[in-house]
């Protein structure tokens, strides 16, 4: 299931996905100054969400397709739910995360710590923290783009987070590892700060616990 790159390399911890090759670092646009205000919008924007709802189409570079739901709720939360036939759940709580393969019936579980995807689950969310590092900034088109590494790390992977100009919704995430492949997670129909039912970030009963 090549699709599934973005999921594995976001929450299962970018040194996972990383190749023994290293590539080169993006380009570094200097996000002070004129890009701070951007910056601080973008922040803003992260903190203010409570709990957000979205249904997400996915595709990767090698033309593989899934789609499902994602769900935030901040601090500590999230989940990922794919429509079948993908048989993938992801589900962060708390310090865990946890990829659920249903048809194995199989579960792993790394730190939160460890991956991307904790960037977004923090109670107080900064491009400034000494754990991830901005890599590259732009804004055209109406959007704007921030891509972001683990400090230190960033020829294992980065993660670039789409946001619209004018309203300042994410619009899609893309995921480029560290041999060139890319993966683009669309949003649609986003819901803010509505109540999310608890049971969603628990994960089912299983018999098989990787780590």
């Amino acid at each position: 299931m090549k699709f599934l790159i973005f999921i594995i390399c976001l929450m299962l911890s970018i040194p996972a996905c990383a190749k023994d090759t290293p590539q080169p670092t993006p380009e570094v646009t200097n996000v002070k100054d004129s890009k701070s205000a951007d910056i601080a919008r973008i922040e803003k924007y992260l903190n203010d969400i409570t709990t957000l709802t979205a249904p997400f189409t996915q595709e990767d570079s090698d033309g593989g397709k899934a789609s499902g739901t994602f769900y935030l709720e901040r601090p500590g939360k999230l989940r990922w739910d794919y429509t079948p036939p993908t048989p993938i759940l992801i589900v962060a709580r708390g310090s865990r995360v946890a990829y659920y393969d249903k048809e194995l019936d199989e579960v792993s579980n790394v730190s939160l710590d460890d991956t991307l995807a904790g960037f977004l689950t923090r109670e107080r969310i900064s491009f400034g923290d000494k754990g991830v590092k901005v890599t590259s900034f732009a804004k055209d088109n109406g959007e704007i783009r921030v891509a972001i590494a683990q400090n230190k790390k960033e020829d294992q992977g980065t993660l670039t987070m789409v946001f619209s100009d004018a309203n300042m919704d994410l619009l899609r995430m893309e995921v480029l590892d560290s041999i060139g492949k890319n993966t683009v997670v669309h949003f649609s129909n986003l819901v803010y700060n509505a109540p999310i039912q608890k049971e969603l970030f628990v994960l089912p009963r299983t018999k098989k616990k990787l780590r």
